[in-house]
């Protein structure tokens, strides 16, 4: 289980600006919100396929903060997903 939240992470970190520009082209409202099909659209274009579609339907689940949205900003902290030990300290 914490195996593709550690890949995970460490993929966020290696395409963030490439992934923060995406989640900008598809944000609501400029309010650092998505929706959870845009995320899981982007996650599956980047070519993140370390994860299943159960987990990754687990992990949508946990970061809407309002039914179908995402705060892409949370989402890429990793804070909801991966324990404090391995975040980088910018995120903590």
């Amino acid at each position: 289980d914490r195996d593709y939240k550690i890949h995970l992470y460490d993929w966020l970190q290696e395409k963030y600006d490439r992934l923060l520009r995406r989640f900008h082209q598809v944000e609501n409202s400029s309010i650092h919100r998505i929706a959870s099909n845009d995320l899981k659209q982007i996650i599956r274009e980047e070519g993140f396929s370390q994860i299943t579609s159960d987990d990754l339907h687990d992990l949508i689940v946990r970061h809407e903060t309002n039914p179908n949205e995402i705060d892409y900003q949370m989402f890429l902290s990793g804070k909801l997903f991966l324990d404090k030990a391995f975040l980088l300290p910018a995120f903590i």
